[in-house]
């Protein structure tokens, strides 16, 4: 299964990353794999992130996703969540306001 992938929005790049049915050590694996991504590529990008119910936001991975954010704010234009329920969107909420990411919900 293809977990990234490239979309072409006009003359914007859209990185679509498919978190679906992994645990944390799997999600925080791709996370790893956007970074790669990111590097090798050194352009700014737009990324879509999906995630489904059997997903959690564990604050490990929200931890690297605030370092990957951090590092790599210059080539990330927005950053947006699909997928995820009323509770796990409150959580995210919070967390943007008190670790300082900036994910879309």
């Amino acid at each position: 299964m293809v977990r990234i992938k490239k979309e072409l929005h006009g003359e914007k790049t859209i990185l679509v990353v498919d978190y679906s049915d992994l645990k944390e050590a799997g999600m925080i694996e791709l996370l790893m794999e956007v970074k790669d991504v990111l590097a090798k590529e050194n352009k700014p990008q737009l990324i879509l992130n999906y995630f489904n119910s059997r997903n959690y936001l564990t604050p490990a991975f929200m931890n690297q996703a605030k370092k990957i954010s951090i590092e790599y704010s210059h080539l990330v234009g927005k950053r947006a969540i699909v997928g995820i329920n009323d509770v796990k969107k409150f959580i995210l909420k919070g967390l943007n306001l008190f670790l300082g990411t900036d994910f879309h919900i």
